[in-house]
């Protein structure tokens, strides 16, 4: 579930680069409740026990200071009231900035990314999660969260995002 296309140069980019860039952090938690209205009001009938915000790399974490898919779960978990939960999954490899790169390229670069945390797999088993990131263009990223968690037992997995990208505009 997504709230906007996303569109290069537009209105909504500059949005979220103040929110990853410029430390606007409420910009996140704003676009979060409209993100949870939406699932609310869309997903009727759809359990999901936990969200879970794309983590960061240990290094891109310190240099950001937050992570702004946190800040859209914590908003979404504000109007639904489903659990943010950062204690699953951790980014363990650290990746190159994609906004450069193919598809294919983007599926290799996170490919093997992300590993469940120790001791995660018993709030994983038989759960119904939504993993949320700011834009999904290819969804490679979200695609490799997912995997993650179908391998250590959940039973299902969604996406969640403020904006969804064209692949057309990929280099």
């Amino acid at each position: 579930i997504s709230l906007y296309h996303f569109e290069k140069e537009g209105t909504l980019q500059s949005i979220i680069h103040q929110l990853k860039y410029d430390g606007i952090t409420s910009l996140g938690v704003e676009l979060g409740r409209k993100l949870g209205e939406k699932l609310r009001d869309e997903s009727a009938g759809v359990h999901v026990d936990g969200i879970i915000p794309v983590p960061l790399h240990p290094t891109k974490l310190r240099e950001r200071g937050y992570n702004q898919s946190e800040y859209i779960a914590r908003g979404i978990c504000q109007v639904a009231g489903i659990p943010v939960n950062t204690n699953v999954l951790k980014r363990h490899k650290y990746t190159s900035s994609q906004t450069q790169l193919t598809a294919v390229e983007r599926k290799e670069n996170v490919g093997d990314a992300f590993t469940l945390r120790k001791r995660a797999r018993a709030e994983v088993e038989g759960k119904t999660f939504l993993i949320v990131d700011d834009v999904i263009t290819t969804g490679a990223t979200i695609e490799a969260c997912a995997e993650v968690l179908m391998e250590n037992g959940a039973s299902r997995a969604f996406a969640g995002s403020v904006a969804l990208a064209d692949h057309s505009e990929l280099p």
